[in-house]
């Protein structure tokens, strides 16, 4: 089922207005798998435009949706549709990634990481430091996921924060100690 609704989703890439009515009809289902669908149909139909009826919709699933999963992903597609301008999106992660639900910080990361993608952006960085830290493995994973993102296809000189993750990734690899959930995604 998650994989119809995925594929719905995907064939609306780009469509914005034409994909409103499936998008409804998702996200007014009863079902959770199809407004799961439904959220990422937003997020394709809808990605790099920064649309406000859009953004709307995801902050409007991603604090009221009954399914983890939906607010999850509204959380992540609402990066997808601001990421022509990744600052929207900034402030929405700051809020989440002081939560205290494990699940909200690594999505916050994972969003945080696909709106400022290979922008080395300073306050993006800010924002995940301490996600990298984090006494959960998987939100240590992902926010050490999201800082690849953040610095991919950004010179090693660039900027100081470039370099030290790079040695701080090296390390981590090698520490027998750190969580293998967090060392195999920096092995990549």
């Amino acid at each position: 089922m998650y994989a119809c609704a995925i594929a719905l989703a995907l064939m609306m890439f780009r469509k914005e207005e034409d994909a409103e009515t499936l998008i409804s009809r998702m996200l007014l289902d009863k079902d959770a798998v199809l407004r799961y669908g439904g959220s990422w149909c937003i997020s394709l139909a809808y990605v790099r435009t920064s649309q406000s009826s859009a953004v709307r919709k995801m902050l409007h699933i991603s604090v009221s949706d009954v399914s983890n999963d939906n607010r999850h992903v509204a959380t992540m597609s609402l990066a997808f549709v601001t990421s022509n301008v990744p600052e929207q999106v900034l402030g929405v992660v700051k809020l989440l990634s002081e939560k205290y639900k494990p699940h909200v910080p690594y999505t916050a990361a994972m969003a945080l990481g696909i709106a400022c993608a290979g922008s080395a952006n300073l306050e993006a960085h800010n924002l995940l430091q301490p996600l990298v830290s984090d006494a959960t493995d998987y939100v240590r994973q992902g926010a050490v996921i999201a800082t690849g993102l953040l610095f991919m296809q950004t010179a090693p000189g660039k900027t100081e924060c470039v370099k030290e993750f790079r040695r701080k990734m090296k390390k981590r690899i090698g520490d027998k100690h750190e969580d293998v959930m967090t060392r195999c995604c920096q092995q990549q």
